[in-house]
């Protein structure tokens, strides 16, 4: 790539020239005086924003010709411009008239400039330059772009081609070509934000690659307005990020550092989570504390996560600390999917959390946050259901639920126990007592079938046996577990084939389960220590072993034992 001039010994005699962006750090903001600019932007309010002021900061060092595809965009980008309209020429050249000079070449293009009156000391401005060189060919591109940064090398002022809806074709052609471009800028918009990307600037310190500049609007969010940087500054390709104007700042709600007598002296204590969102709202790289609180204010947490980076910038971090009870595998992942940079376990001592809050200082959100937050959080939620559910309801329950999570990857486990021989169904399903939602049960000819939401196979075993109230080893004789998706899917069609054959519903006998109906802070590696589980029966992988014998048999006429009752 060849190397951007340093032209510091020659700027005391040139004329300061605006990039049409106020704030930018060391001398960033600062348009070169020689060389073929590209700059390059979205369709949009933001990007005639950015050229209406690049205009305005051009002429004020320059007398200069804008060249344009049409009237109207002149009329848009000149309106404020009166002050120096009589240092402005102006010449449309519309698009067909730009693709016919990809073939007759870039000395008729000069010839139509020198015409147009383009002068020695004047400033060259084309406000949509896309038209040149989409579509042509790569020798086309190459020697018009060689023989465009030879003219321009030879004058007085800054000639500047604008590009308007980069797409990639644009964008790789102004990254490939650096010989001709030496200076490129693209002007960054998405859901967090305006930013600036610098592939190769000058800057006080030297040439510099790679760089993106937060933006923001000076006043409001009016397109009149100017831009000007917020402060974040970040690097390399994966954007790391190098500095924030408040990146030291932590704002913590009182609940999330209720353990300490004596939080950090520097740290903003906020009374409650619902004063957050005023206490933060001007912050850019500094880091939220939020309490997890109880299994009901979860949707609140939820809801205020998404809002807080709906509404920042990604350098914004948001973390959950952990503090009533353990949050659910799902709800950790639905907490992250929504906006949060990481989730603190209680288990985490309060100095293991200020390491982990200074290593995600240098972090950005990089994660594409969905902008409908009740259709996200649905996604990570299980069904209201609980307990006991006949074979058909069951499996149709399972099967939504696996089919809701499969996209975002959350694990879930689903467990066959085969009854000892004394065991009735009716004891084991009176023992269950479920307190999550999506936790269900159910039984076929000499089984208890039982499906765990967000229980990943390493943890069955600990969840298991909080979940009967007798030990699982006086109901059962073994147990199959399965966590791959195909798995649990043949265990519910084998499921499904024996309740279309007929299988009864002890829905009447179940147990009522509504006391600890939608609780979500129950995390099966909390359990105390439990007995030894249950001998597994082997399986292949990525296959569903045949059953057991079952016995001929019907479970209606299966002789009572003295301790059923």
């Amino acid at each position: 790539m060849q190397q951007i001039t340093d032209l510091s010994s020659n700027r005391a005699a040139l004329p300061p020239m605006g990039l049409g962006i106020d704030g930018l750090p060391d001398g960033m903001g600062q348009l070169p005086h020689h060389g073929v600019i590209a700059l390059a932007g979205p369709p949009g309010p933001a990007f005639e924003n950015w050229r209406r002021h690049l205009v305005q900061d051009l002429c004020q060092a320059f007398p200069t010709m804008l060249v344009a595809p049409d009237a109207p965009l002149l009329d848009r980008l000149l309106g404020t411009q009166a002050a120096t309209a009589d240092r402005i020429e102006a010449w449309i050249l519309p698009e067909a008239a730009q693709r016919q000079l990809q073939e007759t070449g870039f000395a008729a293009l000069r010839k139509d400039l020198k015409r147009a009156g383009l002068g020695a000391r004047q400033a060259l401005c084309v406000l949509d330059a896309s038209p040149l060189f989409t579509g042509a060919s790569l020798e086309r591109i190459h020697r018009f772009a060689g023989q465009l940064h030879q003219w321009a090398a030879l004058r007085k002022a800054p000639v500047i081609l604008c590009f308007e809806a980069p797409d990639d074709e644009v964008r790789g052609m102004l990254s490939s070509f650096a010989h001709a471009f030496a200076y490129c800028a693209f002007l960054e918009q998405d859901a967090n934000g305006l930013s600036l990307y610098l592939e190769r600037w000058n800057s006080a310190h030297g040439a510099i690659f790679d760089t993106r500049l937060g933006l923001q609007w000076l006043a409001g969010k009016e397109p009149a307005q100017r831009m000007r940087a917020n402060g974040v500054v970040m690097q390399g390709a994966a954007a790391q990020l190098v500095h924030t104007p408040d990146e030291l700042e932590i704002y913590a709600t009182q609940a999330a550092v209720a353990d300490q007598r004596q939080p950090p002296a520097a740290w903003h204590v906020i009374e409650t989570r619902e004063l957050i969102p005023e206490a933060v709202q001007h912050a850019i790289g500094a880091t939220v504390l939020l309490d997890a609180g109880s299994s009901v204010e979860f949707e609140a947490l939820a809801r205020l996560v998404h809002r807080l980076r709906c509404t920042h910038p990604q350098t914004l971090k948001i973390v959950v600390r952990e503090t009533q009870g353990k949050l659910r595998l799902n709800s950790e992942q639905a907490l992250l999917r929504l906006g949060a940079n990481d989730v603190i376990y209680r288990e985490l001592n309060f100095s293991r959390l200020l390491q982990r809050l200074k290593e995600l200082q240098s972090q950005r959100f990089s994660r594409q946050v969905p902008e409908n937050y009740e259709q996200a959080l649905h996604a990570f939620m299980p069904v209201p259901e609980l307990g006991y559910q006949r074979p058909e309801l069951f499996c149709a329950l399972t099967r939504g639920m696996l089919r809701k999570t499969q996209a975002i990857g959350l694990s879930h486990s689903l467990i066959r126990l085969r009854l000892l021989s004394h065991a009735s169904h009716v004891q084991a399903i009176a023992a269950y007592r479920p307190s999550r939602d999506g936790d269900l049960i159910t039984a076929d000819q000499d089984s208890i079938y039982v499906f765990l939401f967000a229980c990943g196979e390493s943890d069955v075993d600990t969840a298991l046996p909080r979940l009967f109230r007798q030990p699982l080893a006086q109901l059962f004789s073994s147990q199959i577990s399965e966590s791959s998706h195909e798995g649990m899917l043949q265990l519910l069609d084998r499921l499904q084939s024996a309740a279309e054959a007929g299988l009864p519903d002890y829905t009447a006998v179940a147990a009522p389960v509504s006391a600890g109906k939608g609780q979500t802070s129950l995390q099966p590696h909390e359990a105390a220590r439990q007995p030894a589980a249950l001998p597994r029966i082997a399986q292949p992988a990525a296959t569903v072993p045949h059953a057991p014998a079952m016995s001929s048999r019907p479970i209606a006429r299966r002789p009572a034992q003295p301790h059923d009752a």
